[in-house]
């Protein structure tokens, strides 16, 4: 069964769970209209605790033939790889003094504005590994993102296409074609395009001068861009590891994806429960000075079928 974050928000057992929700649906377009796979039970192993998830990923289809009389069908049978993953617990914690917790409107803002701080990380933390996760380099990361998964398959294109400076007609035409050259290769139109901010900004002048360029409002009243029957959304251009920015997607790079259980899926508990959690400080109860707070997401994503992402890189934007 797959869900979405409105319907996780439905499930949960407290308001506060809600709120926190509630703040990443309106931080992450992308988070917020992805569905989630609730289907995975932790299992303890070895005195460690595993939260695997396995499917058959699609990776050839079936193929119909032709034949005479009295004579068999050659088998053609649709291919499958199994694959596995582990969820990523993400998140983070905040401190707050006792004393702050004496003044009542103090500690709600501080409250606040660390929950909303934390929800953000959180995110921007998703969407990285959602994008760059290589869990043989890093462990802790448990799943590939999409740029391992996709590259070297036949669904990850490199471009030609330079549309630096202004958009001309020509320009947009090209990457327009680009585009739906690369959407081709999908089992459907693509739900989502994925770039960043840059690489965005021109597709969306493209769509513009080509006629694919809308815009609603989305649940929160924020609008978001269309291309065809495809939302455009940027991410966030630059992940902050806490040392140093980098990227989630770099300049000229683009991802679409179908969104669905049997598609590309987030994955996430079977207890929506334990989706995401925050913990508030406590201040009734022992004696420590600072008290801690947390916000926590447990989840990973899973391309089910291989015909359901595509990647293309390589499209110059700046001279």
């Amino acid at each position: 069964m797959a869900i979405t974050l409105a319907q996780a928000k439905v499930d949960v057992n407290t308001e506060i769970q809600q709120t926190v929700i509630d703040a990443f649906q309106r931080e992450s377009e992308f988070i917020n209209i992805l569905p989630f796979v609730n289907v995975v039970v932790g299992t303890t192993s070895s005195g460690r605790t595993t939260m695997s998830y396995s499917w058959p990923q699609v990776k050839t289809p079936a193929t119909a033939a032709v034949r005479d009389i009295n004579e068999e069908y050659t088998p053609a049978v649709a291919l499958d790889e199994l694959k596995t993953i582990e969820l990523a617990i993400l998140g983070g914690t905040y401190e707050i003094d006792r004393v702050i917790g004496l003044d009542t409107d103090k500690l709600g803002y501080e409250i606040t504005k660390q929950e909303k701080s934390l929800v953000k990380a959180a995110v921007n933390k998703f969407l990285y590994l959602m994008v760059n996760a290589d869990k043989t380099t890093n462990p802790k990361e448990k799943f590939d993102g999409l740029k391992l998964s996709l590259t070297g398959t036949d669904t990850a294109f490199t471009s030609t296409v330079d549309v630096s400076g202004d958009m001309t007609e020509a320009k947009a035409e090209s990457l327009i074609n680009e585009i739906d050259k690369v959407a081709l290769v999908l089992e459907r139109d693509p739900d989502v395009i994925l770039a960043n901010k840059a690489t965005m900004l021109k597709i969306k002048q493209a769509a513009k001068k080509q006629g694919y360029y809308s815009r609603e409002k989305n649940d929160f009243g924020k609008k978001v861009a269309s291309y065809g029957e495809s939302t455009m959304l940027y991410p966030v251009d630059t992940y902050w590891n806490g040392t140093a920015s980098a990227e989630i997607i770099p300049d000229g790079t683009i991802y679409m994806l179908c969104l669905g259980e049997d598609e590309f899926t987030g994955v996430t508990l079977a207890d929506v429960n334990l989706f995401i959690q925050t913990v508030l400080p406590n201040f009734k109860e022992n004696a420590e000075s600072v008290r801690k707070g947390m916000v926590e997401m447990i989840a990973g994503v899973a391309l089910k079928n291989t015909r359901a992402a595509a990647m293309v890189s390589g499209i110059t934007i700046t001279a």
